[in-house]
């Protein structure tokens, strides 16, 4: 602990290149917490709310008649994998008065926490705004965390949640024709893989948007320098996200003794969506990025790799920004 009682300060070097702002909610807010990964896996369990990562700015939640929990059976569901099992979904609908009576795009999106961590009130700010501010439904989606279930299952739910909603447009107020994906870190992960898994098997998506996606093979990174992208040895340090946080995460979604059963179990690509065979005729995306993010890199590497194969993107990074920063 630091002199002036933070468990994890800002380092010295990256004080300066971070926004003011984020650096002076870091330190009143998140400097002297614990993160999950400096407890155990039961005690983070346990207590999430104790190691929620607070918000900046909370939206008022829409009224009850407006956000609905439900569970996916997958059995349930045309096309699910036969091995898939139920999970819950959180939808957020805008208000008819200001945005009429529907059917409305719909938003199927993916959490963040490396896998392992968060759940449908993670990044319920995210969702709620979404919603207030396009008129969209937003299908939040709680898939299954590792290392309870194994990597793959994951991707499994994301898969299902996206047939789910199509099938279930009608009850849902939900235009078909107007499907986006998305999610943040762990969760743009999730909808990068989807992107592929939509375009092969011929359901229409309008946008993909991923905030920081993690999209390179995590499971090999010893050490940060074993990543192939400058921002993950530069940023190794960072806060809120650093090599020591995601080598935890890796250390439970791939652990070693498990490794090569993983590999066989699942396509190359849902561990590293830069490893996806066929990059062409790709849905529109966008990719949002942070200055001062490990992840940044392979976040555009992702977008080049679109790019290249001629589909449209908007890559976009914020500048001396983390990933927690917010805007109003």
């Amino acid at each position: 602990m630091s002199m002036n009682g933070a468990i994890n300060p800002i380092k010295d070097q990256m004080r300066l290149r971070l926004d003011r702002r984020f650096v002076k909610f870091y330190d009143e807010h998140m400097a002297a917490r614990l993160e999950t990964h400096q407890v155990s896996l039961s005690e983070a369990r346990k207590h999430p709310q104790k190691f929620a990562r607070p918000w900046p700015h909370r939206p008022t939640p829409p009224p009850a008649d407006r956000m609905r929990d439900w569970t996916v059976i997958p059995d349930e569901v045309d096309a699910a994998p036969s091995d898939s099992l139920p999970f819950a979904v959180r939808t957020y609908h805008p208000d008819p008065a200001v945005f009429g009576p529907g059917p409305y795009p719909v938003h199927v999106r993916f959490h963040g926490g490396g896998w392992v961590f968060g759940g449908l009130g993670a990044d319920a700010p995210i969702c709620i705004r979404l919603q207030q501010r396009l008129g969209i439904v937003i299908v939040d989606v709680d898939y299954h965390l590792c290392p309870e279930a194994e990597f793959g299952q994951n991707v499994k739910d994301a898969w299902v949640a996206l047939l789910w909603t199509r099938q279930n447009a009608t009850m849902l107020n939900v235009d078909n024709s107007s499907v986006s994906i998305g999610g943040i870190s762990a969760g743009g992960h999730l909808a990068c893989v989807l992107q592929h898994m939509a375009r092969d098997a011929h359901i229409p998506l309008k946008l993909l948007l991923v905030t920081v996606p993690v999209t390179a093979d995590h499971d090999k990174y010893l050490e940060a320098k074993d990543s192939p992208f400058p921002s993950f040895s530069e940023f190794s340090e960072a806060p809120t996200l650093n090599f020591a946080r995601m080598r935890y995460f890796s250390s439970l979604v791939f652990p070693p003794h498990r490794l090569g059963d993983l590999h066989a179990a699942v396509p190359a690509w849902w561990i590293s969506p830069l490893r996806a065979p066929n990059f062409t005729g790709l849905c529109d995306t966008v990719i949002l990025t942070a200055e001062c993010d490990p992840l940044r890199d392979e976040g555009e590497a992702y977008g080049a790799k679109l790019v290249a194969a001629g589909n449209k993107v908007l890559s976009r990074r914020q500048h001396n920004g983390m990933r927690t920063t917010s805007k109003r």
